[in-house]
């Protein structure tokens, strides 16, 4: 059998109407029955009330004189009314009598009947009338009469509702169904239309306006859109012939510029060798001069040596710009390993630093990405170049970690920091960071410029964070590696653990301690033990510590970590009795030195 949903529109059209009808017929008929029904009881309730008034007041003067021929001839009057079944009157002490029994199925009580007994039935009417003779009870009459002819009318009218909901329905149906085509035809008509679209692609045909009406409206939104449709049809078979004919000419094309940017990468390799080798004699003859010259004249020849070194590296940067713009080379992704290209920038830059009296720091966690190993040191060379150029005192740090499952490599600085209005704009050509006071390390605005167009071409992201006077640190973010399929798989249960979210390491919600006189190790530390879902609360200094613990009573901590080494010639071991000797407890502890040189400790 159909569902409803899958039933012809016409079909619907017909039950809905007859169904409707039906039911508003059958709810208005119902209420009639109810209502005519409730007046019915009324009415026979009200009449025999009146008839056992005058029976018992006839009655009265028997009863008192104790004539049981007059009250029975009295009672049994009532018999006239058909539905009366019996009828029994009670004397002064409510013993039976007299009484009327229409038939042996029914009896009067001995005794007057208790009114919860045998009042409020549902099928029968039931009438106590007390005679009162100067304000003295002599008797109760008592008459108990059925409801079928009440019933009875029930019924004869749920007949006759019935034959009306029959003829009704039927003449329901005969409209309905007259008017469906009137409403229908039009649809099914559209919907011809449309099959026979669907199956002859002619987009040609239109569909018949038979009224003015939503339908009629329909038919034209119809015939309109196959319009449009037709239109677009013709439109795009123009189309594509004109795309034919640009694809032939962008394959001619593509080979012109094929042989072009052939020609432009031996140009670059011509002219980045032609270049080079005056600037490399120049770079010979200022050592020959310095090795022969006095002290005034070695002054000069130490800022000659200079600009030609920023020569050099101005040179380098436009042509590595200029072939990166010009995307000239295939760039190969491999997976490799980030701690050697880490540990080559900085041996290189370690002296480098030194003189600029910067302590250079390497924190670093080895594991595999997906990139290109020239490409990325040279992204890390000019990140850590730049550190190290705007940072004046303090310390740069290079390290690199895994976060949110991507390979960090980040380059943090204590240096100038950069204004938040400048930070969208520093990875544009020529753009310098402005320095207060004299700098004889100006760069010349090409060093993250080609920083963002290397990660580009590798697919790397690029995040910088400063705090203008303090610091700025760098992020690149890499995919890891993938296992290999030969790479045999944990089973599902340990697997499952190791692929938890980070909330659920079983160091979440830990209360950590952190002491180290470093901030910038300070504050990276806090941020990679947040990521873990600890809450730490970091320390500088030693008397920071004391401060705090006394402020704060009721503070407690799970761990304590600390450096060795840290300021006034203070040490961690020291700062661990003391906050064990605040709190009164031995908490865990564990102690972080970059010495990895026993004698050292």
């Amino acid at each position: 059998m159909k569902s409803f949903r899958n039933l012809s529109l016409r079909t619907k059209l017909l039950l809905a109407v007859i169904v409707t009808v039906v039911i508003a017929l059958f709810i208005a008929l119902a209420a009639i029955a109810t209502l005519s029904h409730k007046l019915a009881s009324k009415d026979f309730n009200e009449q025999l009330d009146i008839l056992v008034d005058i029976t018992a007041q006839r009655s009265q003067a028997a009863l008192a004189f104790k004539d049981k021929r007059t009250v029975l001839k009295n009672i049994q009057a009532l018999s006239t009314l058909p539905s009366v079944e019996l009828a029994c009157m009670y004397d002064v002490d409510n013993i039976l009598f007299s009484k009327y029994e229409r038939s042996e199925k029914v009896y009067c009580e001995q005794t007057l009947p208790i009114a919860e007994a045998r009042l409020n039935s549902q099928v029968k009417f039931h009438v106590a009338k007390q005679l009162i003779v100067k304000k003295r009870y002599i008797g109760t009459l008592y008459v108990e009469a059925n409801v079928d002819g009440v019933n009875q009318r029930l019924v004869k009218f749920i007949i006759y509702a019935g034959i009306i909901i029959f003829f009704t329905s039927i003449i329901t149906y005969w409209i309905a169904y007259q008017l469906q085509f009137a409403l229908t035809i039009p649809i099914i008509k559209l919907s011809d239309v449309a099959k026979k679209i669907a199956k002859t692609k002619d987009l040609s045909l239109r569909a018949k306006v038979y009224n003015e009406d939503e339908a009629g409206y329909l038919a034209k939104s119809f015939n309109g859109l196959m319009h449009d449709i037709q239109e677009s049809q013709i439109k795009t078979g123009e189309l594509v012939l004109e795309l034919q004919e640009k694809s032939q000419q962008l394959e001619s094309h593509s080979e012109f510029v094929e042989g072009r940017n052939k020609s432009i990468k031996n140009m670059f390799a011509g002219a980045s060798h032609d270049l080079k080798q005056p600037l490399q004699a120049m770079v010979l003859f200022v050592n020959a001069l310095n090795s022969m010259s006095d002290p005034t004249q070695k002054i000069l020849l130490g800022k000659l040596e200079q600009a030609i070194n920023n020569m050099r590296s101005l040179f380098e940067s436009l042509l590595d710009v200029s072939k990166l713009e010009s995307r000239l080379g295939e760039i190969e992704i491999s997976s490799l390993v980030v701690k050697p290209i880490l540990d080559n920038v900085f041996n290189e830059f370690e002296v480098l630093a030194e003189d600029k009296s910067l302590a250079l720091k390497f924190h670093v966690r080895d594991f595999n990405v997906d990139s290109n190993a020239s490409m990325l040191e040279r992204i890390v060379r000019n990140l850590v170049s730049n550190a190290i150029r705007y940072t004046n005192k303090g310390s740069v740090l290079l390290a690199c970690r895994e976060r949110n499952g991507y390979g960090c490599i980040e380059v943090w600085d204590t240096g100038i920091g950069i204004e938040k209005d400048s930070i969208d704009s520093i990875f544009e050509r020529f753009h310098q960071v402005e320095q207060k006071g004299e700098s004889n390390h100006q760069g010349h605005g090409l060093g993250l410029s080609i920083v963002k167009r290397l990660s580009e071409r590798l697919g790397h992201t690029i995040e910088v964070e400063s705090n203008y006077g303090r610091g700025t640190v760098f992020r690149i973010l890499m995919p890891l590696t993938q296992q290999a399929d030969s790479i045999k798989k944990l089973p599902e249960h340990l697997a499952a653990e190791v692929l938890q979210p980070i909330n659920h390491f079983p160091g979440s919600y830990l209360s950590v301690l952190l002491i180290d006189d470093d901030l910038l190790i300070l504050d990276s530390l806090k941020t990679l033990m947040q990521s873990w879902g600890m809450n730490v609360q970091e320390f500088s200094k030693v008397s920071q510590i004391k401060e705090y613990i006394n402020a704060h009573k009721n503070y407690h901590c799970d761990v304590i970590v600390s450096d060795f080494h840290l300021s006034k010639n203070e040490t961690g071991i020291e700062a661990i009795s003391l906050i064990r000797q605040k709190l009164g407890k031995s908490i865990p502890a564990l102690i972080v030195s970059a010495t990895d040189k026993a004698e050292d400790i």
